[in-house]
């Protein structure tokens, strides 16, 4: 009994432990972009106690929690998806009169950073202004699970959010797809068929 109680202990402990690692193993793996450039990557599937684990040691996905109202004990997945919307080419803003009234006029480079935010960077010119560079990065987190209600029933909700401040939700839609297996596609059915069958094979033997 003690013997089998410590091998489950040691089991699970590993199970937890090999969890953990291979979520640490997929933050660096490569992501796969599709033709229509679409990024995918292989899910990682965790144990309930590596997760906790994990959200207790990560302050980013404790904090993505909180604002979902979701406790890590109720979550069956979350996603996150990092990305940058940025300028692919330098944009001038030409001025609507001719110039700027100063003969002796000269560039003046300009730089507005917030972090986590945004960040700016260009060139104030004679004629108009030239924007090298806008970056607003951010984190999108996609969290699914069981949200406990004390008079009524457990809701399944998904929840969406945002790193940066200046991103905003206009929708958000979810479809679970259930899965209507056959009585007989149960996983009780071939416990079933191999006990009948043991029996079967065992008065064949007796007799």
């Amino acid at each position: 009994m003690v013997i089998a109680i410590s091998t489950y202990t040691c089991n699970k402990f590993k199970s937890d432990s090999q969890g953990k690692g291979d979520y640490i193993s997929s933050l660096d793996d490569t992501i796969t972009f599709l033709k229509s450039g679409v990024a995918q990557k292989p899910a990682v599937q965790v144990t309930k106690a590596a997760f906790e684990d994990i959200v207790n040691q990560n302050a980013i996905l404790m904090a993505a929690l909180k604002e979902a109202e979701l406790k890590a004990k109720n979550v069956t997945s979350i996603t996150t998806a990092s990305s940058t919307i940025s300028l692919p080419d330098p944009i001038i803003i030409t001025l609507s009169g001719d110039s700027l009234p100063c003969p002796d006029f000269k560039p003046v480079p300009f730089r507005k950073d917030s972090i986590g935010a945004y960040s700016i960077a260009g060139v104030i010119m004679k004629t108009g202004i030239r924007l090298d560079t806008i970056n607003f990065p951010d984190t999108l987190f996609i969290i699914t699970g069981h949200k406990r209600h004390f008079f009524k029933k457990d809701e399944f909700v998904v929840t969406a959010s945002h790193s940066n401040k200046y991103f905003k939700i206009n929708g958000l839609h979810n479809l679970t797809v259930k899965d209507e297996r056959k009585w007989w596609q149960g996983r009780a059915v071939p416990i079933i068929g191999a006990f009948i069958g043991g029996v079967y094979i065992s008065r064949k033997i007796i007799k």
